[in-house]
C-alpha cells in the first residue's frame, strides 16, 4: 500500500484522484497552497500528486498560474518521493488532429507557454518525475462545477453554447486515477499522455452526454459556434495521442460511451453524492 499525498484535492481532478484511489491506499488530500515542508513531515508520502490550475481540461482551462508545482516537486525531490504533475491538453493547439508528447503543434498563447514552462522547471527538479497531460472530466467536490453547470443547463431545457469547432480526447476522471496508479507502479517518467480513445468536440460530447442521462429533446437545442481560425488558448485542436502509454503499459483507453455510462453509474451508488464529504474529510485529516 503506498501513501499518496494529492495537492489540489480541491480541484475536481484532485477530488476524484482522492475518492477513486482511496480505496486501496492511504490517501490525504490538501490544498495545493499548503506547507509542503509540514506535510512531508507530517505523513511521509512515498508519492505526491500535484493537481494545481495546469490540471484543467481545455475547454474549462482559465490560464491561472500555478505558482506552488516547484515548491512540491522540489519538498518531494528532498524527501526520495515520487513525483507527478497533472498537466493539461491546452498546451497544444492543431493543426494535427492527434498530438504526442513531442509535438510542436503547440499553443503560443502565454497561459499554454506558462504550463509548458511548469512542466519543465518540474522534470529539471527531477528527471524522474511524471508530467500527466490529460483531458479529465468529472463531478466537482462542490456540486458546482463545468459538468454539472451543463447537465443542469440539459436538464432545464436550456439552449447550452456548444461549439464545433474544438476538439479534445476526454476522459473521466475515476478512469485516469486508474491507469495512472499502473504508469506509477511501471515507473513511467517524463511527460506522458493520459487521456480518452474518441476524439470529440464540446457539441458531440453533450451530445452523448444527453443521451446517457435520457434528457429528452436537449440534444436538438444544442447551438453551435464555429471559428474559421481558432487561435487563443483552450481554442485550438487538443486532442492527445496516447500511444506511448498504450505501448509501455500495454492497456486500452476508455470510449466516451464507456466513460459516461460510468459517470451515470456514479450518481446511481452514491459516489457523487459523497465526493463532497470524502473531500472533506480528506483535508480535514490532513490539516
Amino acid at each position: 500500500m503506498e501513501t499518496i499525498l494529492i495537492t489540489g484535492a480541491n480541484t475536481m481532478v484532485g477530488a476524484n484522484l482522492v475518492a477513486e484511489l482511496s480505496e486501496s491506499n492511504q490517501v490525504y488530500g490538501v490544498d495545493a497552497n499548503t506547507s509542503a515542508s509540514e506535510c512531508f513531515a507530517t505523513y511521509q508520502p512515498t508519492i505526491v500528486i500535484h493537481c494545481g490550475s495546469a490540471s484543467e481540461a481545455s475547454w474549462v482551462a482559465d490560464g491561472e498560474a500555478d505558482h506552488t508545482a516547484s515548491e512540491w516537486a522540489n519538498a518531494a525531490q528532498s524527501a526520495g518521493c515520487r513525483f507527478v504533475l497533472i498537466s493539461s491538453d491546452v498546451v497544444f493547439s492543431g493543426p494535427w488532429m492527434f498530438h504526442e508528447e513531442d509535438c510542436q503543434a503547440l499553443c503560443d498563447s502565454p497561459e499554454a507557454k506558462a504550463i509548458r514552462k511548469l512542466e519543465e522547471s518540474v522534470l529539471k527538479i527531477d528527471p524522474n518525475a511524471l508530467v500527466v497531460r490529460t483531458h479529465a472530466f468529472g463531478w466537482s467536490p462542490n456540486s458546482q462545477g463545468w459538468l454539472e453547470n451543463g447537465l443542469a443547463e440539459l436538464e432545464s431545457k436550456k439552449v447550452l453554447a456548444a461549439d464545433t469547432t474544438r476538439h479534445a480526447t476526454p476522459i473521466l476522471a475515476t478512469e485516469l486515477a486508474t491507469i495512472l496508479m499502473r504508469a506509477i507502479e511501471n515507473d513511467l517518467s517524463g511527460i506522458c499522455h493520459i487521456a480518452g480513445a474518441e476524439r470529440v468536440n464540446p457539441t458531440q460530447f453533450w451530445h452523448q452526454v444527453a443521451r446517457e442521462f435520457d434528457i429528452a429533446g436537449a440534444t436538438s437545442e444544442l447551438a453551435t459556434a464555429t471559428a474559421k481560425s481558432p487561435r487563443g488558448f483552450g481554442r485550438g485542436e487538443t486532442s492527445l495521442d496516447c500511444q506511448r502509454v498504450r505501448q509501455e503499459l500495454g492497456c486500452g483507453l476508455p470510449m466516451l460511451t464507456d466513460s459516461l455510462r460510468k459517470l451515470h453509474e456514479q450518481t446511481e451508488n452514491g459516489f457523487r453524492e459523497s465526493l463532497g464529504s470524502t473531500t472533506t474529510e480528506a483535508l480535514s485529516a490532513a490539516a
